[in-house]
């Protein structure tokens, strides 16, 4: 198959916090918060028995701090660097990273959001990020009106 279009998308924070953001991808699990409130009533009780006498406890509060600390960095990964490389076909479009390849169907897309230097694409349960300058087959202008015409309107 011949390529139509091939865009070059350099990966940053600012674009993988706005898809989320536009993809309503919600980064804080309930396990999450679980384990922040489980961690804060560990401090609580410890604090309370400290205050009983009870010094052998304070290895807890190590403890929770730790949890609280790792429930922060998971809830704040860090975003890798790199490029993700867009191949669109006729009937569906490629998504290749360092880390996956994956082969995408037009009729997943749900919305196209145009930013001055960014298509924010957002599909079923995710969504792509693609630089408006970085095609290297293809023009920045017409890649809006090919994908729109291959969504699917919904019903």
């Amino acid at each position: 198959m011949q390529i139509l279009f091939k865009n070059e998308t350099t990966i940053s924070k600012e674009k993988v916090y706005k898809i989320e953001k536009y993809a309503k991808i919600h980064k804080i699990k309930i396990i999450d918060i679980l384990k922040f409130m489980i961690c804060l009533t560990i401090i609580l009780c410890t604090c309370i028995l400290i205050k009983r006498g009870e010094k052998e406890v304070v290895i807890f509060i190590g403890l929770a701090i730790w949890g609280l600390r790792d429930t922060y960095n998971g809830i704040n990964k860090k975003v890798k660097k790199g490029k993700i490389i867009y191949n669109f076909y006729d009937n569906y479009f490629e998504v290749m990273s360092e880390d996956i390849i994956l082969e995408v169907d037009y009729n997943v897309i749900k919305e196209i959001i145009t930013e001055k230097e960014v298509y924010y694409i957002i599909l079923e349960k995710s969504g792509l990020f693609i630089d408006r300058d970085s095609f290297i087959v293809g023009e920045k202008d017409e890649i809006l009106n090919f994908l729109k015409e291959r969504i699917i309107p919904e019903n």
